[in-house]
């Protein structure tokens, strides 16, 4: 007859399952005796006769008791200082009703004069000044006929297209290419595409006087100097296109409304 035996294994201590009381009683003993062992190394701080921490033990016992609590300052220490880079960062994008916060605002309020404002510094009490006579701004043309228009013989407007710009453009049929191209974008739309006066803007403005056809005898024998001029400095309700467009590029445009002028009158 055989009888089997079943052998327990032997459980370690730290191993042995224990009951919750029996843990609760060990972690309270625990405390017990963090606590005095942080009391005795905090009362050696203060006797003047040992140093504070001067043994390994009394620093492990120090570190496994405040360590917790060094961490939990290092975090609130880490979200303060981050706490107010998000909220600035959050902020990005966002409108304000009122008016920011200028503490120095040299650059906000500065004397000036406001255009055709009057002045009490100059003798003629203009704020807006002409140009010094006999000077030519750096980025102007240097020729005053290819600039202004004008004849430097007689003072009148000249009479055909400048060389010097011919020779620029690279002949006369390129210049009118370039002429046609920035007449329809900038004198198409109220002069139409064959200078008659009829263009889109024109149209769908009834109240908008029409400007003149290009093909009637007063311009047709107009000097090329004057429709420059007039492309310059504008007439009437017509404004001034001499911020807008180049000098060469007016010139350019002259000769297209000459080549219009041809074509139309050949009908």
């Amino acid at each position: 007859m055989r009888v089997a035996l079943r052998v327990r294994p032997r459980i370690a201590g730290r191993d042995r399952p224990r009951s919750v009381d029996a843990i609760r009683r060990r972690a309270r003993r625990k405390n017990r005796s963090n606590g005095s062992a942080i009391a005795r190394i905090f009362a050696r701080m203060k006797a003047a006769s040992a140093p504070p921490c001067t043994t390994a033990a009394d620093r492990v016992v120090l570190g496994r008791a405040l360590g917790p609590r060094l961490r939990l300052g290092k975090e609130l220490a880490t979200a303060c200082f981050l706490a107010p880079i998000i909220a600035v960062a959050g902020c990005r994008g966002w409108t304000a009703d009122q008016a920011p916060l200028v503490p120095i605002r040299n650059m906000h309020d500065q004397q000036r004069y406001d255009a055709q404002q009057a002045s009490e510094f100059f003798g003629d009490g203009r704020t807006m000044r002409p140009e010094v006579a006999h000077t030519v701004p750096r980025e102007a043309e240097p020729n005053e006929a290819v600039r202004t228009g004008l004849s430097a013989r007689d003072g009148g407007y000249a009479l055909a297209i400048p060389d010097v710009v011919v020779e620029r453009a690279g002949g006369l049929e390129d210049l009118m290419r370039r002429g046609g191209d920035r007449f329809n974008i900038y004198c198409g739309p109220c002069h139409d595409g064959s200078g008659s006066g009829k263009g889109t803007v024109v149209q769908r403005n009834a109240g908008m006087p029409p400007p003149p056809t290009f093909h009637n005898d007063r311009i047709r024998h107009m000097p090329d100097g004057q429709l420059f001029s007039t492309i310059t400095n504008g007439i009437r309700n017509m404004p001034a296109y001499g911020t807008q467009i180049p000098v060469d590029d007016r010139w350019a445009i002259v000769s297209y409304v000459r080549v219009l002028q041809v074509s139309q009158a050949a009908r």
